[in-house]
């Protein structure tokens, strides 16, 4: 049990005692209970006030900021434990990054606590000090509670390779504002800025000869018959369902462009990978 010393008369003990993700909340988020006993020699009664405060990973790495959620004043009772709460939010790029770090380990954390200590008697002090308190959380709790509350299984998070290169410029501008107007919600434009992607790195293939009676030739490109046959198939189908002509009667909706954005930003990875 971590224990600070922030007076000559007292001493704080901080333990940690359990997580709760909240119902109430739209984005993930989690509670820390915790327990603080103020340990005094006398009756001198202390403020104890805790501030925004950090959580990390038991390596170092910062996970996010721990708000506290209540405040006492100096009404805390002395050596007995009192209970205080501390808000962390969360997305769902965190949590994955926690996954990665834990390695289907136990989570282990460490709280970096920082709060105002004041007294009176027997004469006036105020102290700044912060204190390292770690937690464990066993990896059965953080798999079959914490995570299906946080709703993480629910959500896909997929990374996406970085695409660049000054030869396929054209293309990646072009794929990169179907991004954007995914997030605006044009989905028509995504498709429409997905077919352009696709046009732009046919003429980059082109002048790399590369074409097979006007088609990209998969084949040349992945050294494979087998491989680009079915490569080559996959762009033609992407080409045409990109097409206005495709969604022809209905309204091109969400995951229409879902559709378009993963299968166009794949081909272009692919090629740009293949060919630079």
């Amino acid at each position: 049990m971590p224990q600070q010393q922030v007076s000559q008369y007292h001493s704080i003990n901080m333990e940690y005692q359990s997580l709760n993700v909240p119902e109430n909340s739209i984005r993930p988020r989690v509670l820390f209970a915790l327990t603080a006993t103020i340990m005094a020699q006398g009756s001198y009664p202390l403020d104890l006030e805790f501030l925004p405060s950090e959580l990390q990973l038991n390596n170092g790495f910062y996970v996010g900021m721990l708000m506290p959620q209540n405040y006492y004043g100096a009404s805390v009772p002395l050596n007995n434990p009192v209970g205080y709460t501390f808000g962390l939010d969360l997305d769902y790029y965190v949590i994955s990054q926690l996954e990665k770090f834990r390695d289907g380990k136990d989570l282990q954390l460490q709280m970096l606590l920082r709060f105002i200590a004041k007294g009176q008697v027997p004469q006036p002090f105020s102290v700044f000090p912060q204190l390292n308190l770690p937690i464990r959380i066993p990896k059965s709790d953080w798999v079959e509670v914490y995570l299906p509350k946080l709703k993480f299984r629910d959500v896909q998070l997929l990374e996406f390779p970085k695409l660049d290169g000054p030869n396929f410029k054209e293309a990646v501008d072009h794929l990169n504002n179907a991004w954007r107007q995914y997030g605006f919600g044009e989905y028509d434009k995504v498709l429409e800025e997905c077919r352009k992607t696709l046009e732009a790195a046919k003429e980059l293939v082109k002048k790399k000869d590369m074409l097979k009676e006007d088609e990209v030739d998969w084949k040349q490109i992945l050294q494979s018959e087998r491989a680009g046959e079915f490569v080559s198939n996959v762009q033609k189908n992407v080409w045409g369902y990109n097409s206005r002509g495709a969604h022809i009667g209905k309204s091109i909706n969400r995951e229409d462009a879902d559709f378009a954005l993963l299968t166009t930003h794949a081909l272009l990875v692919l090629l740009t990978k293949k060919i630079t």
